[in-house]
């Protein structure tokens, strides 16, 4: 089996949901309130049981939708006929879950070697490079990503040795074909050569994020993604007949140098054949506020079908042309891998030619406040970003008041049934050996 492909040895389900919506079907509820009574243990029912009320109250109220006030306050109701594209589920995870969350997450960031580190994730400088080597191979593994600002260049002692350090980084970008490359609305770049740069805060708040395997090789966080009941009872209610976790990321957002995240649709970067399947899982671990750089979405921006998504006018999505996503995604630009063998971003509108990195409408973006144990789901369209956590946020006049860390564990999950495949040209593919595997 090629390493690339989606395990299809799972048990399937018959199931059958509208592309690119997270309303709850009749049957879907009928389904979520099954699984809750299969639970074994009777705690674990009632936490089930306790999603399933909210979230039947979520999508079926007459109350329109609004953003929360504060972070501690539940997420308001929406209307019976609004898809936002987005849940917002308050205590999905335990104390007890969070706490070891967020205690192995601070032990791998205690414990790396920062001297293996090899890749810095910014918004700011997008002609900077990233080892090629490292960002593929993080697909498969633990790997460890610095903030642009905690990274700093060890000052020179003697003359001619910054000549002689700028020869070798020349050297060495052609012996580790280096590429330019944007992820998830941002640049990945090489911080320098190994031992040429220092840090400029301690390296647990020097980190913007961990991935992108953690779900398969590290234990602690390979038991919440693939055996928590709460997490597969609600994929089975978002009908997912082999869910496929591809990626996940400990986002740390340490304070003063947590990076933004500019708007972006995760499907870009993650994407089935012939049609769309992601879905993102965020868990918040820490408090996530407007003040130190909470999630931000575009309340139903994964069903606009503008330009050249749209088949003929007045016939609605289910006319659009087969492999229209596409082209709906990204403004048609797509980020992966290129003819050439680069990675970056692509113009699907034009044969695939190289291009910028799209730009999104972020109009009507609801905050996405969370207390700790709180689950955001995104549909893999949503418009969504995060601001930097510098402070700037923090209060009006007191702008430079301390900020905290946001940290949190993100999780994103691919169809690998119903007849989808795992693209061939996504940036993230799996080793020999470690291929994706679907939860249940």
């Amino acid at each position: 089996m090629p390493a690339s492909a989606l395990d299809a040895s799972a048990r399937p389900e018959p199931a059958a949901t509208p592309e690119g919506d997270l309303g709850l079907t009749p049957q879907q509820l009928a389904d979520f309130e099954r699984d809750g009574r299969s639970c074994e243990e009777g705690e674990r029912e009632r936490e089930i049981l306790s999603m399933f009320n909210f979230m039947v109250s979520l999508f079926f109220s007459s109350t329109s939708a609004r953003p929360s006030s504060s972070p501690s306050s539940a997420p308001p109701p929406l209307k019976k006929s609004t898809s936002t594209g987005f849940l917002v589920i308050p205590d999905f995870a335990s104390e007890a879950q969070v706490s070891l969350l967020l205690a192995r997450g601070r032990h791998l960031l205690s414990t790396f070697d920062p001297s293996s580190v090899a890749s810095v994730f910014s918004t700011k400088d997008q002609s900077a490079s990233v080892s090629a080597q490292y960002f593929a191979e993080s697909a498969s593994k633990v790997s460890f990503f610095f903030e642009e600002g905690a990274v700093k260049k060890k000052e020179e002692e003697e003359d001619g040795e910054e000549e002689e350090d700028k020869k070798r980084e020349e050297t060495e970008e052609e012996e580790t074909n280096v590429h330019s490359v944007a992820f998830n609305g941002a640049t990945l770049s090489s911080p320098s050569l190994p031992g040429a740069f220092s840090l400029s805060v301690p390296q647990e708040n020097a980190v913007n994020k961990i991935g992108h395997a953690l779900h398969d090789e590290d234990e602690t966080f390979r038991s919440f993604s693939r055996e928590n009941p709460k997490l597969l009872a609600l994929l089975r209610s978002l009908k997912f007949e082999k869910p496929t976790p591809v990626q996940s990321m400990y986002i740390c957002k340490p304070p003063r140098l947590g990076g933004e995240v500019v708007p972006h649709q995760d499907a870009c970067f993650l994407r089935t054949e012939p049609r769309r399947s992601v879905t993102g899982c965020w868990l918040a671990l820490e408090r996530a506020g407007v003040d130190n750089g909470c999630l931000w979405a575009v309340p139903g921006s994964h069903k606009e079908r503008k330009g050249e998504g749209k088949e003929k006018e007045g016939k609605g999505e289910e006319s659009e042309e087969k492999g229209s996503d596409d082209l709906f995604l990204g403004h048609g630009r797509v980020f992966g891998r290129r003819d050439d063998g680069s990675v970056g971003w692509s113009d699907q509108g034009n044969n695939g030619e190289p291009s910028a990195p799209p730009e999104f409408s972020t109009e009507g973006a609801m905050p996405l406040e969370a207390r700790p144990g709180t689950l955001v789901v995104l549909d893999g369209a949503v418009v969504h970003f995060s601001k930097a956590n510098d402070g700037s946020s923090s209060s009006d006049s007191n702008p430079k008041a301390p900020t905290s860390s946001r940290h949190a564990y993100a999780l994103h999950f691919a169809e690998g049934g119903k007849g989808l495949r795992w693209s061939e040209r996504n940036w993230l593919q799996r080793s020999e050996g470690k291929p994706f595997a679907p939860v249940y």
